[in-house]
């Protein structure tokens, strides 16, 4: 079963989170290699015309293997606009506008009761100052203006497993 999420922000500074409905497309067969590629298809409603207001996609796919496992796997993207990450607004460390992919791929017991996981974020190792303020004895030291920053994490995976009793 495929599944589509989307995240807009709304003109009140919140964010509406839901599932997008997915319907069967197309199929293209490929009979030489005894497989088949499916295209699904949604809609949904969004406030811009170039999508800005779209803060968060998520596809996601699960299907049962045999009477007793689940595979779950799925991608998101995290959309961020470009911002200031310093109290001054200084222009000379602003962020620009950036994606995040994440992913993860997970086996499970149909019945929830186990799962184990891979999972990875910032899949593209996306550099990310996410705070930032001049560091303000450099420039009486030096003369030249410095910064200090915070970043994001670089790309990351994890094994996750669960057990529920």
């Amino acid at each position: 079963r495929s599944r589509c999420f989307l995240a807009l922000k709304q003109p009140d500074g919140g964010e509406t989170f839901g599932e997008i409905g997915l319907n069967l497309d197309t199929v293209w067969f490929l009979p030489g290699r005894q497989t088949g590629i499916v295209c699904w298809r949604g809609l949904a409603r969004i406030g811009s015309d170039d999508g800005s207001d779209v803060t968060h996609l998520m596809l996601a796919y699960e299907r049962a293997l045999g009477n007793s496992l689940m595979l779950r796997a799925n991608v998101d993207v995290i959309f961020t606009d470009e911002y200031h990450p310093s109290p001054n607004m200084d222009n000379r460390i602003k962020q620009d506008a950036y994606e995040t992919y994440n992913g993860r791929i997970a086996l499970s017991a149909i019945d929830g009761e186990w799962e184990v996981a891979l999972l990875g974020k910032n899949l593209t190792d996306e550099l990310v100052v996410v705070y930032g303020v001049d560091a303000p004895t450099a420039k009486t030291i030096t003369g030249a203006t410095t910064h200090h920053a915070l970043v994001n994490n670089p790309r990351t995976f994890a094994l996750q497993a669960s057990y529920r009793w």
